[in-house]
């Protein structure tokens, strides 16, 4: 379901669900899935590339390049051998640094499982001070986390992210009652929430939810309006409710125009202006929260109370931890590593890849924050010689327009990866062209449709494609084609990107 709300397209991100566990003292894991067996990029190359295979090759991708309707655009492009002492086959602008969009995931999710592994979990844990007598908890209740993605709809099936679990552990514990508050202790990220340069006007979405230590239902709130009669006011409705404040200030009109649905920035409170024409099936959109943690309390502090769980005092967040000793409760993991990269590559989840990378600096420093996570995934791909020149890398999601990668860096980096022992599941994580994910409709009906496996990126005015292709001759090849500052239709820029990754894949 879509909507046009005030600048920018929302719609509700539907995701595979997986069931999670429970981790209690025994600390019994979550079992991890193994990629499904496949046809693995090879570094040894069935038959040499000949110097007239390079050349025309070559000539393909200038001419190719040169016929598309992307003048004013910058264009770059490379088609490099899977195998290391290959020669570069193809290139375009190769070295020039280009704004990534969500390309740069492959960076993210390719580090972090090559550095923490794939069965790495992030651990949520639940304490309490004061003494439990009665069935009353005399203190306060606090949970803790390193970034947990998982307390979601695309792991929980139960219409509450998993918070019923939290309820049932409390009552598995004797605690029917806390005289005292809900704290929520994200002091294992160091902020800030928002990511550097993300746009002010996208912070309502989303794909631009804050980033913090906690984080539940993806750290958005399902908001929906609804036409009556002509004139009448829109029925809104928000999942969960009464977390937001909701400014309504909108009608049925005939023509329907000018929607708006944005929250005010800073805030909890989401303004709803415009109208939609009566009687019409109406819009739903994920807003983004403000205050992830708070969200947090808010939806465990109500699945506490449907389980009969009173909690007299309030709810509170404490960003630099806590002085006074806790006594624990017990604790959750989330779904192992190489089950998050695969939602952060195959839907291009931004959160998730943000809480990914914040991982890779929490692991390192034991705070997970952007400038040291984004610091230690350069460092990583420098040390598997990938160009220090074609990085900046300053997010782990590509939302930053300040992220600049070089097509070359994109290919060696791709290609490094293929020597690592992570690289099958690394690659299982791909989205596979014309099957699934965000390549679903990328090179269908070519010869790369089933086996071109990589990752597209876009936002406004900016595109890019990178992964690996066979050719006819069983030859694989990393590719990355980038266009930025492309006024016209983002079609264009897609056209041409797939039409260069056929030149080696066929048509």
């Amino acid at each position: 379901m879509g909507v046009q709300s005030c600048r920018h397209g929302m719609q509700v991100v539907a995701i595979t669900l997986v069931v999670w566990t429970w981790v209690m003292a025994c600390s019994i894991g979550v079992a991890g899935g193994q990629p499904a067996a496949q046809a693995l990029p090879s570094a040894v190359a069935a038959r040499p590339w000949s110097a007239g295979e390079i050349e025309t090759l070559s000539q393909q991708l200038r001419a190719v390049i040169a016929k598309s309707p992307l003048d004013s655009a910058h264009v770059g492009a490379i088609l490099l051998p899977v195998d290391p002492a290959g020669p570069l086959v193809a290139q375009f602008n190769a070295e020039k640094l280009f704004v990534p969009a969500s390309t740069l995931k492959l960076f993210t999710t390719a580090a972090a499982l090559d550095t923490l592994g794939s069965e790495y979990r992030f651990t949520t844990s639940f304490s309490h001070t004061g003494m439990v007598k009665d069935g009353v908890l005399h203190g306060d209740l606090i949970v803790r986390s390193n970034g947990d993605p998982s307390f979601s709809a695309t792991w929980c099936q139960d219409g509450d992210f998993c918070m019923g679990e939290i309820a049932g552990h409390l009552l598995s514990k004797g605690i029917h009652e806390v005289r005292g508050s809900l704290i929520a202790d994200t002091s294992q990220f160091a902020g800030p929430l928002l990511g550097p340069a993300w746009e002010w006007d996208d912070l309502s979405y989303y794909y631009a939810t804050p980033v913090d230590a906690l984080s539940c239902g993806e750290n958005t709130v399902e908001v929906s309006a609804v036409p009556g009669q002509p004139g009448a006011a829109l029925a809104i409705r928000a999942v969960p409710e009464g977390y937001f404040s909701i400014k309504n200030q909108a009608i049925a009109r005939a023509k329907g125009e000018d929607f708006c649905m944005a929250r005010e920035l800073g805030t909890e409170t989401v303004t709803i202006s415009g109208a939609l024409a009566p009687r019409g099936k109406g819009v739903t959109a994920a807003v983004s929260v403000n205050d992830p943690a708070r969200y947090f309390l808010f939806n465990m502090k109500n699945s506490m109370s449907k389980k009969g769980i009173r909690v007299s005092g309030g709810s509170q967040v404490i960003r630099e931890g806590l002085a006074a000793a806790a006594v624990p409760l017990f604790e959750r993991q989330s779904p192992p590593l190489q089950a998050v990269c695969a939602v952060v590559n195959r839907e291009s989840h931004n959160l998730f890849a943000e809480l990914t990378q914040h991982a890779v600096a929490h692991a390192r420093t034991g705070k997970g924050d952007f400038a040291t996570g984004a610091a230690l995934v350069r460092q990583w791909a420098t040390a598997l010689g990938v160009d220090g020149d074609g990085m900046v890398i300053v997010d782990g999601s590509g939302l930053s327009r300040k992220n600049m990668i070089s097509p070359k860096a994109m290919a060696e980096m791709l290609r490094a990866m293929v020597r690592r022992p992570v690289f099958p599941i690394y690659y299982a994580s791909l989205p596979v062209a014309g099957s699934h994910g965000s390549m679903a409709r990328r090179l269908t009906g070519t010869k790369g449709e089933g086996v071109v496996h990589g990752k597209v990126g876009y936002m406004t005015g900016h595109s890019s494609i990178a992964g690996y292709a066979q050719d006819q001759q069983g030859r694989w090849v990393v590719f990355a084609v980038m266009v930025n500052n492309n006024a016209g239709e983002p079609k264009e820029a897609r056209m041409l990107q797939d039409e260069i990754v056929t030149l080696i894949v066929g048509r």
